[in-house]
């Protein structure tokens, strides 16, 4: 791989690092009918506030194709780019309201809420994305993790 595409590769997976998906689980409002099948068919919003393409707003098209694939078309998501919906200052209230199920915040956005997530803003902590995935594999990494599902909703993933 060339240098060019190993930073811009790099970079990339520091910008989904500096994320989390976070899932509401408040009640259920998302909508819902039968299926032939006898499973209910589900549409979930998913709201982020970056371009479709951005590797953020990638990951979420992925998202959705996945889901979508998986479920047999039980559950489909409706993406939100742009801040369509919600824009950084009022998504997790949309998230905590069951106005939208699932959104991509930054770190940065939760460390109004747990001081300890500020941990991924502090340049250079990590000497690569090896050393990150690591981390992110820890009891310290899981504990950051438990702490989003205690506080707040569902931390389902640190996106890297």
């Amino acid at each position: 791989m060339k240098k060019g595409k190993s930073s811009t590769l790099l970079a990339a997976m520091c910008l989904f690092v500096l994320s989390l998906i976070i899932s509401g689980c408040g009640k259920n409002t998302a909508s819902t009918e039968a299926s032939s099948n006898g499973y209910p068919k589900m549409t979930i919003k998913f709201a982020h506030v970056v371009a479709e393409d951005d590797p953020k707003g990638q990951m979420a098209e992925k998202f959705k194709e996945v889901v979508e694939d998986k479920s047999d078309g039980n559950i489909t998501v409706k993406v939100y780019p742009n801040g369509q919906l919600y824009g950084d200052d009022n998504e997790l209230q949309a998230l905590q309201s069951n106005n939208v199920q699932i959104i991509a915040p930054q770190t940065t956005k939760l460390a109004g809420f747990d001081e300890s997530m500020e941990l991924f803003d502090i340049p250079f902590l990590f000497k690569d994305e090896d050393n990150l995935y690591e981390f992110e594999d820890s009891e310290i990494g899981k504990d950051l993790l438990k702490k989003v599902r205690r506080r707040w909703n569902k931390g389902l993933s640190f996106l890297a």
